[in-house]
């Protein structure tokens, strides 16, 4: 269907994206490299050409077997910071999200320069910015300090849906369960459990 798709609309970004996204979970990362290339030409101020790019190198980045990882990420990054130039406004912060989630396990230095871009722009709530502190805190194994910047933000965080309200959960129970505190760590799971 999607090579049919791409035969009618072979100027369709999102055919263009989800034949990029066939060939990279068929780990064929050249070909889903040129349909993004396209689609970046296509669209260059559209964000998804972007996130998929920046996929694609950490996926590359995950399957590397020795060879040096570093080179997959820097690229990520580099997609990202690409889009960033094209891409302005609320899309820019999009991009901006998204590299943050993508160096909070990579790099926590660099995403706490990301997340100070972040709370530069207005009308970012302040919680967004807490979030994220709270699971670089969470990344670098401070358990203690994690579980409670968690537990101030988890109030708010249902505004920004149950997926990430559950993420708060499931974060707080590892939180516990590092610290031993195994009755809180099950109870914070037993609730993700519940919502989903």
């Amino acid at each position: 269907d999607a090579e049919k798709a791409y035969q009618l609309k072979p100027d369709d970004i999102d055919v263009l994206l989800l034949l990029q996204d066939i060939a990279l979970r068929e780990d064929q990362y050249d070909k889903a490299a040129e349909y993004i290339e396209k689609a970046k030409k296509l669209q260059p101020n559209e964000v998804r050409p972007y996130q998929a790019a920046a996929a694609l190198e950490m996926k590359r980045f995950a399957a590397e077997k020795g060879g040096d990882k570093q080179k997959h990420f820097d690229n990520a990054l580099a997609q990202i910071d690409q889009g960033l130039k094209n891409v302005s406004g609320a899309k820019g912060m999009e991009l901006l999200f998204f590299k943050a989630e993508l160096q909070i396990a990579q790099d926590t230095a660099g995403a706490r320069q990301t997340i100070r871009e972040l709370g530069e722009h207005r009308g970012l709530r302040s919680e967004v910015v807490d979030y994220f502190e709270a699971r670089i805190l969470l990344a670098e194994g401070k358990w203690f300090q994690a579980s409670e910047a968690l537990n101030r933000i988890r109030p708010q965080i249902a505004d920004f849906g149950r997926e990430r309200a559950m993420e708060v959960d499931y974060s707080l129970g590892l939180c516990y369960e590092r610290l031993g505190q195994y009755d809180l760590a099950k109870e914070k799971y037993e609730l993700v459990l519940q919502q989903d």
